[in-house]
């Protein structure tokens, strides 16, 4: 069975467009190819794309539309992973404290991600 990697809209970016990163991210993605990994993406990885793209890197339409359909090219898997971490508030004697906690519906799938990587159950 080949290897299940979810991939992150920060290495999407850096796929993208020229960043540190971008070598190193190529060659992942070079790597994963020969491999023949599924190359998974949250169904939200398309519009964090666009977000980040348009708003932070004000890339206009045009642009975007390209690096779209770039990373399409690549074959990736657009999937429901499921929620995620869950913000609670603890109140506190007047203070709201937030704590973070996986959802139990989280899936163990190694996730390249130029943050942190995932694993079902970690604790934040």
């Amino acid at each position: 069975m080949a290897d299940r990697i979810v991939i992150d809209a920060s290495v999407g970016v850096a796929r993208v467009r020229p960043e540190i990163a971008s070598r190193a991210v190529r060659r992942a993605f070079s790597s994963w190819s020969v491999g023949r990994s599924r190359l998974i993406v949250p169904r939200l990885f398309w519009l964090e794309i666009v977000n980040a793209l348009g708003g932070r890197h004000r890339y206009p339409a045009s642009e975007i539309a390209e690096a779209l359909r770039e990373l399409d090219e690549l074959g990736l898997e657009t999937v429901e992973i499921g929620r995620g971490p869950l913000p609670l508030k603890i109140p506190t004697h007047g203070v709201v404290l937030l704590k973070f906690v996986r959802a139990p519906s989280a899936q163990s799938i190694p996730h390249a991600s130029s943050v942190r990587p995932f694993a079902a159950g970690a604790s934040f």
